[in-house]
């Protein structure tokens, strides 16, 4: 966590200033814990992070665009032709329903947004040639939706 936001006892920038102007990208975006997530939302939001010692408080800017990326399973090789997938039917594209809730919720989506963003999830698995939608699509689909809430 220090490592994503900053601090130390001598303040520094974490890799969200470091990213400032850039991508930050993180694999195995589903792994993070909860709270990590919810402080990642804010300097999102705002694009800058605030690290509060007793001492001082200090700002960091903190602009970047965020790439996520995730295995469609928990074994990772789901459609691989590497090695076949052990997983259970229920236990895949289970994280692109949970992927969904989640930005139902931290992001304060309708009903109608949720259709809309089932709906661009299976344009884009259509486009892949995909049979099912998968979790990168939804999470595409709900990376759109934020794009078009910030225009």
């Amino acid at each position: 966590m220090l490592a994503l936001i900053g601090g130390g006892s001598a303040p520094r920038p974490g890799e969200l200033s470091l990213a400032h102007y850039g991508i930050l990208f993180l694999d195995e975006f589903v792994e993070f814990p909860r709270h990590v997530l919810e402080m990642i939302r804010q300097p999102l939001e705002d694009g800058f992070v605030i690290v509060s010692r007793a001492k001082k408080t200090i700002q960091f800017p903190a602009q970047f665009m965020l790439v996520a990326a995730m295995n469609p399973c928990p074994c990772g090789y789901f459609g691989s032709n590497l090695r076949s997938c052990k997983c259970s039917p229920g236990q895949i594209d289970t994280s692109g329903e949970r992927m969904l809730k989640e930005a139902m919720m931290e992001l304060g989506l309708s009903a109608r947004a949720h259709d809309k963003i089932c709906k661009v999830a299976r344009i884009i698995a259509d486009l892949e040639g995909s049979d099912d939608i998968r979790g990168e699509h939804v999470a595409e689909a709900i990376s759109y939706r934020k794009l078009d809430r910030k225009l």
